[in-house]
């Protein structure tokens, strides 16, 4: 179970890490503009970050097995067509259903990583899990390195399709089904404002380039994504069944988790994808040279992840329900929880 599902969070990473490498290689291969090679990291990002609240409640919904299957197949369906992809605009929509896959496994992931251990032994099981896919994660680089140097950085999509099926497989074999929760339900009126507004919003701050920070469209436009999003959050804090709830960000170390979980995302993100093309464009390394120099940054989490999860089980036990979190959502909690994915 911890393996499919670390393979599972394996293979949405590498696939951010290993299609930076190769963004300049596609950008010559299918003739594209800066931005639009940006696009092609920044369309799986956009459509991950806008479902993947709807993933989760998708999961409390139907099953969490059920929903991360139909992710998987969705992320393998997206990864080959962008394999396949012979224009700018056909690999960016590919990358919007890989995210939208992704959107899907891995809140799945995490929750049925949870669900299927012992309160005294999760953060071993999320330490082992994220230890196995930051392993995956530190040879990925290298690996795709060679990929887009030896065959083709079509290779690095078309490598997703087995490993997803057999991550599939494995799930009918090694995986428990948990069942949905039939009086869960999706916030639409949330969807709707989340969604767009997100979309907006991002779109307008990829423009800020081209047209000037201080141009009239561009704020026009930041301004049509920030509306939605405040709307949104007077609504969902009035909702008995919000799409985020957001009052769980009373809780001091919820909030601190989720905070640096997005800084940490955010540094990542930047950092892969600029340097890997820096290192080509200007260095001048091959893709292999360039997926080496992304190491440093990635093998000590292959050694950090697992200590971190025994010095949480050894360090912060305190048993805590979905009962008392949603009941009180008291300023002091005690020591540090893990993320609160739902009802177990």
């Amino acid at each position: 179970m911890l393996a499919a599902m670390a393979g599972a969070v394996s293979m949405v990473l590498i696939d951010q890490t290993t299609v930076s490498l190769a963004l300049p290689a596609i950008q010559r291969s299918l003739n594209m503009t800066e931005t639009q090679m940006l696009w092609v990291i920044n369309a799986y990002l956009l459509a991950m970050a806008s479902l993947v609240a709807i993933g989760g409640r998708l999961g409390d919904l139907f099953g969490r097995t059920s929903v991360f299957r139909i992710g998987a197949s969705v992320f393998v369906g997206g990864s080959a067509l962008a394999g396949v992809a012979m224009a700018g605009w056909w690999i960016m929509g590919a990358r919007v259903v890989e995210g939208a896959g992704a959107a899907l496994m891995l809140p799945a992931a995490t929750a049925i990583v949870v669900g299927s251990v012992r309160a005294e032994e999760r953060g071993r099981a999320i330490g082992i899990s994220t230890g196995i896919s930051m392993a995956v994660l530190a040879v990925g680089p290298l690996f795709g390195g060679f990929l887009i140097q030896v065959i083709s950085w079509r290779a690095v999509f078309f490598v997703n399709v087995p490993i997803g099926l057999a991550i599939i497989a494995t799930t009918y074999i090694a995986v428990r089904t948990f069942k949905g929760d039939q009086g869960s339900r999706i916030d639409w009126l949330g969807v709707g404002l989340l969604v767009p507004g997100l979309v907006v919003l991002i779109l307008g701050l990829m423009q800020g380039v081209p047209w000037g920070w201080g141009s009239p469209q561009l704020i026009i436009m930041v301004s049509a994504g920030v509306v939605p999003l405040v709307i949104f959050v007077f609504v969902e804090l009035r909702r008995d069944h919000p799409l985020i709830d957001l009052r769980l960000f009373h809780i001091r170390n919820f909030t601190g988790d989720s905070s640096v979980r997005g800084l940490l995302q955010f540094s990542i993100v930047g950092v892969i994808t600029f340097s890997s093309v820096w290192v080509q464009d200007v260095l001048d390394f091959r893709p292999v040279a360039a997926g080496l120099s992304l190491l440093p940054m990635t093998v000590p989490l292959v050694f950090i992840a697992p200590l971190a999860g025994r010095l949480y089980d050894r360090m912060c036990r305190l048993p805590v329900t979905w009962d008392q979190v949603t009941a009180g959502f008291a300023s002091e909690m005690g020591p540090p929880l893990l993320p609160v994915m739902g009802p177990p």
